[in-house]
């Protein structure tokens, strides 16, 4: 009544599954790679006077990431959560400091100033 109903020849189904499939694949590849918005903090560590201080110990609280200035005070720190973080700087003769970043910081060099330990005669330093 219809006439006979012609059908695809396999190739071609084959052809453009191909295609779709490969498209799907590099879509997806794409969301994953733009969806991790990778995000650093550099900055520089300097004493009271302007000195940069070496080996300063940066790290970042409650996650195994840290670092250490080098020996122009530089630092430089690379996150891949878009969170807020508190960064503990720590060195030898130092007080200790805590500063809170965040994604809006990323890429922005930022100056930290250590103050020195201040002994007084017959304290116990052991």
């Amino acid at each position: 009544m219809f006439g006979k109903r012609k059908s695809i020849p396999n190739y071609f189904i084959f052809k453009y599954l191909k295609r779709f499939t490969f498209l799907l694949m590099m879509s997806i590849f794409f969301l994953q790679a733009y969806s991790q918005k990778d995000w650093e903090v550099s900055g520089t560590i300097k004493d009271t006077i302007g000195l940069a201080i070496e080996h300063v110990n940066i790290n970042v609280k409650n996650t195994d990431i840290s670092t250490s200035s080098d020996k122009d005070g530089n630092f430089k720190l690379s996150f891949s959560e878009n969170r807020a973080f508190i960064l503990s700087f720590s060195g030898i003769n130092l007080k200790n400091k805590e500063i809170e970043i965040n994604p809006d910081s990323a890429g922005k060099r930022i100056e930290i100033t250590l103050e020195p330990v201040d002994y007084q005669i017959g304290d116990n330093l052991g």
